[in-house]
């Protein structure tokens, strides 16, 4: 009689990074339970003055999709982290080494990337926004660049710091949209559920009921006849549809980055009413905070014009963003440049010649996208309040035609059982 073998669990490995009490910094690995029950073990020994470093080495070697993005608010934490550790007087390989150790990066992607943009600043000798900019689909243009930025005037705490109040900007304005639209698509959902189940369940059993009366069928209303139509296409439809939908959303979310999906979806978004305008106002506010970052941290202006059209994540705005760069250098000025684009408000363009004038570029771009931000908000709430209404009329519609195809015809079966 063979014995049961119980599959052996693999315990976790970890590295460290120790002080000794001659100094020296010691490196290795080792396996245990926890990671705190290793910090502990590693503490109690008398040749370690303190623990700099323990990391769970099966999770930083994880491989995430080649287009995992992190979660905003992680992103934001894990920048807001490292701006605090170099603030304090500590090197970017540093800081990043004490984000991780702490294990409150909460978000996998992004501890892969943090842990990759560590091994290639050690192995390769990079800056961290060289590193960084090995992942555009982990850490964003925005924070790359200004993050360059930083590193070129040795400002690198403070640019990190405005890299992370754009970032969580960014969070706050997405979660007001994610709040506005939450309802409606809740009710639309709910909605398309019970009308299939009308469909597919209540009307073929009011159907097979009529149909079993000599000519019934034939008698029915108009709108029963369509109703029943619609019903038994939708048999087969159904199915199909609900496929097709969940594999596009998914092939969505995995493409919505790329510029060829880009260049479809986002001039259609531009052109629906109201909702054109709400991602035209977010596009412009995105141009104006990422602008005026880059000049905060001195960035030369074609260069931050090329920075901003690859920060501000709409198609249209990014094109005419760069003809505005190629326009800065065949020598005109910015705002001449920017003119040329009908996308750009005048009233940015009057704020920009102002500012071009007196040399306060920044502080009219944050005031401009204060100016889009709040009429982004109003625009969202606006909405809003005109979906609920609409999804509602919409919903009594449909459940009123099939209500009506449903029971007209009882109101005949006095003739189709007894026609004389």
């Amino acid at each position: 009689m063979s014995t049961p073998t119980i599959a052996a669990t693999r315990t976790p490995e970890f590295g460290y990074r120790v002080r000794r009490t001659d100094g020296r910094v010691e490196t290795g690995k080792a396996t245990s339970a926890t990671r705190g029950a290793l910090i502990a073990r590693l503490t109690r020994n008398p040749d370690y003055e303190s623990v700099l470093d323990v990391r769970d080495l099966s999770a930083a070697a994880a491989k995430v999709g080649s287009k995992a993005a992190p979660k905003l608010k992680s992103l934001v934490a894990a920048t807001r982290q490292l701006a605090l550790c170099m603030e304090v007087g500590m090197d970017s390989l540093t800081a990043i080494d004490q984000v991780l150790s702490q294990g409150e990066v909460g978000d996998r992607v992004l501890t892969f990337g943090l842990d990759e943009v560590r091994k290639e600043m050690r192995e390769q000798g990079s800056t961290m926004s060289a590193a960084m900019r090995r992942h555009p689909y982990i850490f964003p243009p925005l924070m790359v660049e200004t993050l360059a930025a930083g590193e070129k005037s040795s400002t690198i705490p403070s640019s990190m710091r405005q890299a992370a109040d754009d970032l969580e900007a960014a969070d706050e304005q997405r979660a007001r949209i994610k709040k506005a639209l939450n309802y409606p698509i809740v009710v639309l959902v709910v909605f398309s559920l019970v009308f299939v189940l009308l469909m597919l369940v209540v009307v073929p059993q009011f159907t097979s009921l009529f149909a079993s009366f000599p000519g019934g069928m034939s008698k029915m209303p108009t709108i029963t006849l369509v109703v029943v139509g619609i019903s038994e296409q939708m048999r087969w439809i159904t199915p199909v549809v609900g496929v097709l939908v969940v594999l596009g959303v998914l092939w969505y979310r995995r493409n919505m980055r790329e510029e060829k999906v880009r260049a479809i979806v986002d001039p259609l978004l531009m052109k629906l009413p109201r909702v054109g305008d709400l991602f035209k106002l977010i596009a412009l506010s995105r141009f104006c905070k990422t602008l005026a970052s880059l000049s905060e941290n001195g960035v030369h202006i074609t260069e931050a014009l090329e920075i901003t059209a690859a920060a501000v994540n709409n198609i249209p705005l990014e094109k005419a963003i760069l003809a505005a760069r190629d326009g800065k250098n065949r020598g005109e000025s910015m705002v001449e440049s920017l003119g040329k684009e009908p996308l750009f408000p005048k009233m940015l363009l009057q704020f920009l010649s102002v500012a071009e004038e007196t040399g306060k570029i920044a502080p009219s771009l944050r005031a401009s996208a204060r100016l889009y931000d709040r009429d982004a908000d109003a625009m969202i709430t606006n909405i809003e309040a005109l979906l609920n209404p609409i999804f509602m009329i919409v919903i009594g519609v449909m459940v009123l035609i099939v209500g009506l195809a449903v029971y007209l015809p009882t109101f005949q079966l006095g003739d189709l059982i007894s026609p004389y």
